[in-house]
């Protein structure tokens, strides 16, 4: 007995600590009511980084994944592998994994900005102005120009044969279930009710996530919860982190 090893298991993200701890050293998560197990060594941990908040996952069971990340309750972390968690001896440096993840989230919410330099488009106050449905009042509404209407068409890769298009006058198109193109995405329920929304800016179509469960993806890559990505001609869209997800090819004209 003098060997074994008293532990804690924190009930909120996994992480295992020693049992003289009153809060977990990772969430901070209150142990005071934790059972204690007893351990021949101290286990070796893995760990999951969620894509989707970017917040660490532990478990010393190798066989089962984690499947909802316990954080934002996001499923986008199934997709990511288990990696064996290694504590680092300088308490203030960042875990690898996370900071990988969380330079990746960044770089993906942000990777349009460079295909659109000149435009020098800002991606919260993008947000911010579609969030409060803001009215542009530019030259061409004092002189009364009426704007060339661009469209984009979508067109499904699964469940059939269906496809649809989205004019730039429109003020924003949101997909889900019970949204825009509801009966055909309500045959995956993976789809939230108000996934995403579509608009036009710019002269460049962006896709906006609206706080989805599963994820939207252009091009395989996670824009993030709430994030923009610009779309363009022969680009993939994404409803879910499946693979057998709701997917649409898209033709800009």
């Amino acid at each position: 007995m003098d060997n074994k090893i008293s532990c804690k298991k924190c009930t909120k993200c996994g992480f295992i600590n020693i049992s003289s701890n009153g809060k977990c050293d990772k969430c901070s998560n209150d142990l005071s009511e934790v059972e204690i197990a007893v351990y021949d060594s101290f286990p070796k941990q893995y760990v999951q980084v969620c894509p989707a908040c970017t917040c660490s996952n532990y478990t010393d069971n190798t066989d089962v994944s984690i499947k909802i990340c316990f954080n934002c309750q996001k499923g986008r972390i199934s997709k990511i592998p288990l990696k064996e968690y290694i504590e680092t001896k300088n308490t203030d440096e960042h875990n690898d994994l996370q900071e990988q993840l969380l330079c990746q989230v960044a770089n993906n919410q942000n990777s349009f900005i460079d295909d659109i330099k000149q435009k020098k488009v800002d991606i919260e106050c993008l947000q911010k102005k579609h969030e409060e449905d803001e009215v542009f009042v530019g030259w061409e509404n004092i002189l009364d120009i009426k704007p060339e209407i661009k469209k984009i068409t979508l067109t499904s890769k699964a469940y059939g044969n269906v496809s649809f298009s989205i004019t730039s006058d429109e003020k924003k198109y949101m997909l889900g279930r019970s949204a825009n193109q509801g009966v055909f995405l309500s045959q995956d329920r993976r789809v939230g009710n108000e996934h995403c929304y579509i608009f036009f800016e710019d002269d460049y179509w962006f896709v906006k996530d609206n706080n989805s469960k599963n994820g939207t993806f252009v091009n395989s890559k996670d824009i993030g919860i709430n994030g923009v990505h610009i779309l363009k001609n022969g680009f993939e869209l994404k409803l879910g982190h499946n693979d057998d997800s709701v997917a649409f090819d898209i033709i800009i004209e």
